[in-house]
């Protein structure tokens, strides 16, 4: 069997390959934990190790593990970079699905800092790989992601075309979570405040069924702001009030999440006082 040398000594093929993929794992598992610095040591360690077995795949893998850790800590340039050489490799191997990954973060990491025409191109590139693929899943992640950019910039009704096609794909699927999220987002969208309460409570009825609190908590803020549209202050208040509880219980105040807590917590107060209209709140969407 062939050997490869590894410091001092020499390893064999397989062992090295082994010895790559643990690092990337055991990366996968300090990063899953916010230990960033140590994930990305171990997958430094395991590029090296990619490097020398001249293997493209675990290679393009590990960019893309590195480019995900930069683009979580706001080191967007460093992440473009890294996606960028894992996409080149994808490309030069034909490999659609990895490539449909990557341009997705690609995109992500465009639209987290508003440059959303480079975003919207990606997106479509990406769509264009799931689609080849036959992949329902990822088509409708970029469907969802291509419609909340559409949202972002105001343009509602094909925010809503996209949203549908997600949904569509979704009760294909009988992806209930994905359900519940598109119909929670085309709340966001739709045009009437009595059909936005009927998608918000549809969306609420299914995240209480499938236990997921912390999306309870965001629609539940969504309907406080539908509510607050509405001028209906104490209905307003009763949900911001519930939603603030989940929250607060799932301890979701860490970061920035204070000035959440403060911006609900005044609009609470402002409930209570007629003379006193609610302020703006940024709420959480689905």
């Amino acid at each position: 069997e062939k050997a490869v040398s590894l410091g001092d000594g020499l390893i064999s093929h397989d062992d090295l390959k082994q010895h790559a993929s643990n690092l990337h794992h055991l990366a996968i598992t300090h990063a899953d934990q916010g230990r960033y610095a140590e994930a990305r040591a171990l997958y430094q360690q395991s590029l090296a190790s990619w490097e020398k077995l001249g293997d493209e795949q675990g290679r393009a893998a590990t960019l893309h593990a590195l480019g995900i850790i930069e683009a979580s800590q706001g080191r967007y340039a460093e992440a473009r970079a890294l996606y960028q050489q894992s996409l080149d490799i994808e490309e030069t191997l034909g490999d659609e699905l990895n490539r449909a990954h990557t341009l997705l973060q690609l995109a992500i990491i465009e639209a987290d800092q508003g440059r959303y025409a480079e975003a919207r191109a990606l997106y479509q590139q990406s769509l264009a790989s799931w689609e080849k693929l036959g992949d329902e899943r990822g088509r409708a992640a970029t469907l969802h992601a291509l419609a909340n950019i559409a949202a972002h910039q105001g343009r509602y009704a094909e925010a809503r075309a996209l949203y549908q096609q997600n949904l569509a794909i979704a009760d294909k699927l009988g992806d209930e979570q994905g359900r519940a999220a598109t119909l929670a987002m085309l709340a966001t969208v739709a045009s009437d405040r009595t059909e936005k309460r009927k998608l918000n409570e549809q969306a609420l009825e299914i995240m209480r069924r499938l236990g997921d609190a912390a999306n309870v908590a965001a629609i539940l803020d969504n309907m406080g702001r539908v509510a607050q549209s509405e001028g209906n202050r104490a209905e307003a208040a009763r949900l911001y009030r519930e939603s603030l509880a989940i929250f607060e219980r799932l301890d979701k105040f860490r970061g920035t999440a204070p000035q959440r807590r403060a911006l609900i917590s005044r609009t609470l107060s402002s409930a209570h006082s007629a003379a006193s209209p609610f302020s703006g709140i940024s709420g959480g969407s689905v």
